[in-house]
């Protein structure tokens, strides 16, 4: 099927996104690489690039790297799976699940008191939002620190957590729902500091 050049331009801008294939002046950008993108990516990444995919997505990406590992085995085995992507990517993972982890370099965040209807179609693309612009806001740490695109994948998942619990507390959501609250809760957490 033809895509009419799409997954090429995703290639090149993943490629410019993490420096790859450059000959070092290149730091690469932060960025959050979800879905269809995913296999897309080029073998190595930097840590300020942060990989969000479900236990399918995350299957299919180990399986590309020579893993035998199905998406049960995942679900299984979370931790372990996160972390083995992480080195084989070298990208901060964020594996969306009952309870959502997050895998940098010599550390990891779990945060598991999210909504399960957070599994809803495009409650993932706020994620992704939210964590896009915590990345963007911080760039320059990110690009420095290699552990701080994990504190702030950690905290987008924080957001994007108590947001779907706002939205509808203890039932389902709808992602513009989650959305509209992200505001809010952003709001809350800053004035609690």
């Amino acid at each position: 099927m033809d895509d009419g050049g799409q997954h090429d331009r995703v290639r090149r801008a993943l490629a410019a996104a993490t420096g790859a294939g450059d000959d070092g002046g290149n730091p690469g950008v932060a960025a959050v690489v979800d879905a269809g993108a995913l296999s897309l990516l080029p073998e190595r990444c930097p840590p300020s690039v942060v990989l969000t995919p479900h236990a399918g997505e995350l299957a299919t990406l180990l399986g590309a790297r020579g893993e035998d590992v199905s998406r049960a085995d995942v679900d299984a085995e979370p931790l372990r799976w996160a972390r083995r992507a992480h080195e084989l990517t070298g990208a901060t993972v964020l594996l969306k699940g009952s309870a959502t982890l997050v895998v940098g370099p010599g550390v990891v965040y779990a945060q598991a008191d999210a909504s399960p209807w957070l599994a809803t179609a495009g409650a993932g693309d706020v994620l992704a939002g939210v964590l896009g612009v915590l990345l963007a806001t911080h760039a320059e740490r990110v690009l420095a620190e290699p552990g701080a695109a994990a504190e702030l994948a950690a905290a987008a998942a924080l957001v994007h957590g108590l947001a779907a619990e706002r939205a509808n507390p203890g039932g389902p959501v709808a992602a513009l729902d989650v959305a509209a609250q992200v505001p809010r809760v952003v709001a809350e957490l800053l004035a609690a500091r």
